[in-house]
């Protein structure tokens, strides 16, 4: 249970990164894209931790 909880916060932390940068660079809105990057980045995270254990 922990490992889910360890790919979901580096899921997030690399769409923190990420979505920061898309963020300003496509949309012109940091906040945005960071909102984005973080969403898509813990669920990437889940899947990838869910994927691992089987």
């Amino acid at each position: 249970m922990s490992d889910d909880y360890a790919f979901i916060g580096l899921g997030m932390a690399l769409g923190l990164g990420l979505g920061a940068m898309l963020g300003a660079l496509v949309f012109d809105d940091i906040p945005m894209g960071i909102a984005i990057g973080l969403a898509l980045g813990a669920g990437l995270g889940n899947a990838f931790g869910r994927h691992r254990q089987r």
